[in-house]
């Protein structure tokens, strides 16, 4: 009865170990599919937030073409005025020259008569 007993409880002790060692190989190949959902959840939240900062640049890149068009379009407004303002004094003067032209013309006409 001893032999069997013996027979019986090494078998007993190599079907644990061969479970124990199952249950390893299973806990690694969890362990592996986690940490391969665990980088992939990290992947996609690195790629929200990249697109985030892509977003923000563009964002920001739109907003610094606005800023730069509005103050070209003011430089262009002040241009504007300018030569609005220099072409009035122009026309002042013009008519100033003419008034004075057309005072001779008239003292002359009356010189005559």
């Amino acid at each position: 009865g001893d032999v069997y007993k013996r027979q019986y409880q090494r078998r007993v002790r190599e079907e644990r170990e061969k479970l124990k060692l199952r249950q390893a190989l299973a806990l690694q190949v969890m362990d592996k599919e986690q940490r391969k959902a665990k980088a992939r959840e990290e992947f996609l939240s690195y790629r929200k937030v990249f697109a985030k900062e892509v977003e923000a640049a563009q964002q920001d890149e739109v907003e610094r073409r606005h800023i730069q068009k509005r103050k070209l379009d003011e430089q262009r407004a002040l241009l504007e005025a300018q030569l609005k303002e220099k072409e009035k004094i122009k026309a002042v003067t013009m008519t100033e020259a003419e008034k004075q032209i057309n005072n001779r013309l008239l003292e002359k006409a009356a010189g005559r008569r």
